[in-house]
C-alpha cells in the first residue's frame, strides 16, 4: 500500500497515483451521490432488508468532514436509519475498528461528537477514489 499526500494529508492507497481524487468537491459529490442512492434504495425497498447502519454513519461523517460540520452521537444514530440502540451499537463497532473516534464537547459536557479517524478518512477517500475511477476489487 502506497502513501500519498492529499488535501487531507497522508492517505493510504493501493491504486495508482492518478486515481486518487484530489479535490474536496469530487469527494463531496461522490458522497452525496451515494447518500442519495441509498435514500432511493430505502424508499423503493421499504422493508429494511438492505439496511447497512455502519455505512450510513460513515457516509454522514464523511459528508460532515468535507463540509466542516461536527456530528453528535445522537445525529449519527439518526443517520444510521435505525433505532438509536442500533446506531449506538454501530458507533461502538466503528470506534473499536479504529474508523471513528468519540470526542467530548468542551462547552457542553453532556454532548459527545463522533468523527472519522485518520484511518477511517483514508479508507473513505480510497473508496470514493476507486468508485469514481471505476476500480473494482477482485474477490
Amino acid at each position: 500500500m502506497s502513501k500519498r499526500e492529499s488535501f487531507f494529508g497522508e492517505v493510504n492507497w493501493n491504486g495508482s497515483e492518478s486515481d486518487l481524487l484530489e479535490t474536496r468537491d469530487d469527494l463531496l459529490s461522490g458522497v452525496i451521490a451515494e447518500i442519495e442512492a441509498r435514500a432511493l434504495r430505502r424508499h423503493l425497498f421499504r422493508s429494511g432488508i438492505l439496511a447497512d447502519p455502519g455505512w450510513d454513519i460513515l457516509l454522514d461523517l464523511m459528508r460532515a468532514k468535507l463540509t466542516g460540520k461536527r456530528i453528535s452521537v445522537s445525529s449519527a444514530c439518526i443517520a444510521s436509519h435505525g433505532p438509536a440502540t442500533t446506531g449506538l451499537r454501530y458507533i461502538g463497532r466503528l470506534v473499536k475498528a479504529g474508523y471513528v473516534a468519540r470526542q467530548g464537547d468542551p462547552e457542553d459536557k453532556r454532548r459527545v461528537y463522533v468523527e472519522l479517524t485518520e484511518a477511517g478518512l483514508s479508507l473513505m477517500i480510497a473508496y470514493f477514489s476507486g468508485h469514481q475511477n471505476g476500480i473494482m476489487v477482485k474477490t
